[in-house]
Order: C-alpha cells, then structure tokens, then sequence
C-alpha cells in the first residue's frame, strides 16, 4: 500500500516561508538588526533580493535569503556555497560536512543531534561549523532530554554567517563574483 502512495502526485512544497519580504522581517524582527535596509510594502522577495545584491552592502542580500529559503533547503543552498567556495576542507571540518550532509538526506534528531555536538565542541569557528550550529539549532531540543529550543532567527543567521566566512576566507578580489554566484544560486528558490 506504501508505494502506491510514494507513487501519487504530490503538490509542490513551498521553499519559502512568505510571499513578501515586509512579512519576514515581521516573523523575524533581529532581521532589522542583520540588514541595512528594510523592505517596501509591496516588495516581493526577488525584487528586495535585486535591490540588497545591488546596495553598498550586497552581502545584504545573502542574509535575506537564508532567512527567506525555507530552513531545510537553506542549510542545503548554505552546504553547496561552502563547498563550491572551499573545496579542499580539513579533516575534522569534512566529517562535519559529512554530518551536515547526512542530516539533509535523513533528517533524523539523532542526526541533528550529533552534528550540533559536533558543531559545539569544534575547535574553531569555520564554516564547516557554523553549518553544523544552523543544522542542531534548525527545529526542536538541543539535547533528547532537553525542553530548551533555540530561537529560530539563529538558523538562517547561522547558515549566513558559513556563506560569508567562506567568501571572507578568499581572495579580495574574487569577493564580487563570489556574493554573484552564492546569490544566483540561493535565487533559485525563490521562483
């Protein structure tokens, strides 16, 4: 009986969480607080996206968007710009990768839950980790046994943070065309 459901058509899932940028920056009001500028009324998200990718501060714009992808293919967006920007990892941040990896295609709590562990005890704050944290804090405890959740802003701020670490790690003058791509890439999902 199962595969006949895994067979049904199924209407598209959303891959973002508002139509209007003005409604995000509701649901999340720290926004106020990451990016310069703020959001016309009528402002859909592609046309506030152009506006930020073509301001003072572009990475504006990568900020927005991992607020506005809906959280799971955010940290995916989030993983492939860490990889395309840092192609050779060291070994403990390419288990955590690997972590982070495991937890988009499973998206089990132990799953979570070993990467947030992971994450937490690093010995440094690199990409690779920053992911970890957006993957532990992106939906319910930090522990099994734990009734303490994470403020949902920290996700999208953490995924932000990999994106622009990994664009601050290289050469200045890469900088434009790296925010271009990670841009064209995460403005996929808003179609």
């Amino acid at each position: 009986m199962n595969e006949l459901e895994d067979e049904k058509t199924r209407p598209p899932q959303r891959s973002t969480r508002h139509i209007k940028a003005l409604d995000l920056f509701n649901e999340f009001p720290q926004m106020y607080h990451f990016i310069s500028r703020t959001p016309k009324k009528d402002n859909n998200y592609h046309a506030f996206t152009e506006n930020l990718k073509n301001s003072k501060t572009p990475e504006d714009a990568i900020v927005f968007l991992a607020f506005a992808i809906e959280r799971r293919l955010a940290i995916h967006w989030g993983l492939e710009c860490v990889l395309d920007l840092s192609p050779s990892l060291p070994p403990d941040e390419t288990q955590l990768i690997n972590w982070v990896s495991e937890w988009i295609d499973s998206h089990t709590a132990e799953a979570r839950w070993k990467t947030l562990q992971v994450a937490l005890f690093a010995p440094r704050s690199s990409a690779a980790v920053y992911l970890g944290l957006a993957v532990g804090w992106s939906n319910g405890p930090l522990a099994p046994n734990d009734l303490v959740t994470v403020p949902k802003w920290r996700t999208p701020y953490a995924i932000s943070t990999a994106i622009l670490k990994s664009i601050g790690l290289r050469q200045p003058e890469l900088r434009s065309s790296d925010i271009n791509k990670v841009l064209e890439k995460g403005m996929k999902f808003l179609y």
